[in-house]
């Protein structure tokens, strides 16, 4: 039985996000239509979340995406969300999740894993006809040998629960497995905006076969 700890989203950074996004979140649940997709999606940006979205609605939009992210959020703050309603009150036909960037370094592999596996299990409660697509986490500046092990934990535990493993992070890396700078602002941490366009290219034209 996975045990969340008490530390884990001990500041409850959220909440200030929820409150802002209620609009958007009203506006998904009126529409309430079949198949309809989304987008539940950690990008290491913080502040600029919406405007990344934004900039590449033209290939998230047509694809049938809607962003229901937050900055700064780890696993757990994404389960607060949905046992807060979230993923009440309509039908998703898809759900994509890409979380777990901000538990590095707070939490261990094993308890990334785990809670990425209860967090899922969390989402087929309340969308049990929803098919799910997880991303695995981005590389980053020495990390990258970490990455590359934790995605594959990942990749094993999803697909043993029956969900879909993406790893679009390897389109930011050089043939040598390094990051590749060009792609990352200068903490070689967050992707620059050529670095998210690669990001958003790879997930939208994945749903093709999802």
């Amino acid at each position: 039985m996975l045990h969340i700890r008490r530390h884990w989203g001990g500041k409850l950074h959220t909440l200030p996000g929820d409150r802002m996004r209620k609009a958007d979140l009203m506006r998904v649940q009126r529409l309430s239509v079949d198949q309809f997709l989304i987008r539940i999606i950690q990008i290491i940006a913080d502040q600029r979340i919406a405007q990344i979205f934004e900039m590449h609605a033209d290939l998230m939009r047509p694809a049938g995406f809607q962003n229901l992210g937050c900055g700064w959020d780890r696993i757990e703050n994404v389960l607060w969300r949905i046992y807060h309603g979230e993923l009440d009150g309509y039908k998703a036909g898809k759900v994509v999740l890409m979380i777990g960037t901000n538990n590095c370094g707070l939490n261990s592999d094993r308890d990334i894993v785990e809670g990425l596996r209860f967090l899922l299990s969390a989402i087929r409660q309340r969308q049990p006809e929803a098919s799910v697509k997880v991303i695995g986490i981005l590389p980053r500046r020495n990390q990258e040998q970490w990455v590359r092990n934790i995605n594959f934990d990942i990749k094993e535990m999803v697909e043993t629960e029956g969900y879909e493993f993406a790893n679009p992070g390897t389109a930011l890396l050089l043939q040598d497995g390094k990051i590749n700078e060009s792609l990352f602002i200068g903490d070689g941490l967050h992707p620059n905006n050529r670095g998210y366009e690669l990001i958003a290219g790879e997930i939208a034209s994945s749903n093709k076969s999802f």
